[in-house]
Formats: C-alpha cells, sequence, structure tokens
C-alpha cells in the first residue's frame, strides 16, 4: 500500500499518516510505503519531514517524490491518495481523500485480502 502524503495537508497529518500506521502495525503482511510528494511546488525541507514522522511514530518506509513523478504515474489525485497494489505491481484500488467514504474503502479491501 502506497500513500502520497504532504506536510502541506492538514487531513494527511491528521488523519492518513496515522492510519496508515495502523494498517503497518495491524498488517505485519502489508507493505506500506509512504510517498511524499510535492505535486503542488511547495517544497518542505527533509529535516521537517522526518521530524513529523518521528513526531507520529511512523516505522515503515517513506520516499520523497520531489518531482511528482510517481504521483503522476500512479495517477494520484492530490493528498491523501492511496494505492493498494498486489506483490506484482498490479493496482488493486486508488482511493483518494481521508473522508470516512475513503477509510471504508481501504479497510473493506483490507478485510478482503484478510478475511477474519
Amino acid at each position: 500500500m502506497a500513500l502520497f502524503f504532504s506536510l502541506g495537508c492538514p487531513n494527511c497529518l491528521s488523519k492518513a499518516l496515522p492510519i496508515a500506521r495502523q494498517v503497518h502495525e495491524k498488517y505485519p503482511e502489508i507493505q506500506v510505503l509512504g510517498i511524499h510528494t510535492r505535486f503542488e511546488g511547495v517544497k518542505f525541507p527533509v529535516p521537517a519531514i522526518q521530524a513529523e514522522l518521528r513526531r507520529q511514530g511512523i516505522a515503515f518506509p517513506v520516499v520523497l517524490d520531489v518531482q511528482g513523478q510517481t504521483f503522476g504515474l500512479l495517477e494520484a489525485e492530490g493528498t491523501p491518495h492511496w494505492v493498494m497494489l498486489h506483490a506484482d505491481g498490479r493496482v488493486e484500488k486508488s482511493i483518494f481523500g481521508s473522508m470516512p467514504n475513503a477509510i471504508q474503502r481501504i479497510d473493506l479491501t483490507l478485510r478482503e485480502w484478510f478475511p477474519g
């Protein structure tokens, strides 16, 4: 599961990163990858990103999408944007947002993948 996020996105910080952390902790079978993107052009310094990740207790890998290329390649719509992939790289779901309907879609997919 990849999560596109940005320090400039309030819902990324308050909802998406904590949810990604919970998924990482609950489903060790899933590789969670954070992708800090600056698709809107705002450049946050790496130390600020690292400080926020430490503050949130994020233990999964996070990469920087400096030019927004991965954002474009996976057709993200904004931040937060979730891309749920199979091990072979096939996209299962691409979900924009952190509102209840987006979170429900993520949860439903996880329950389908890991019933019981």
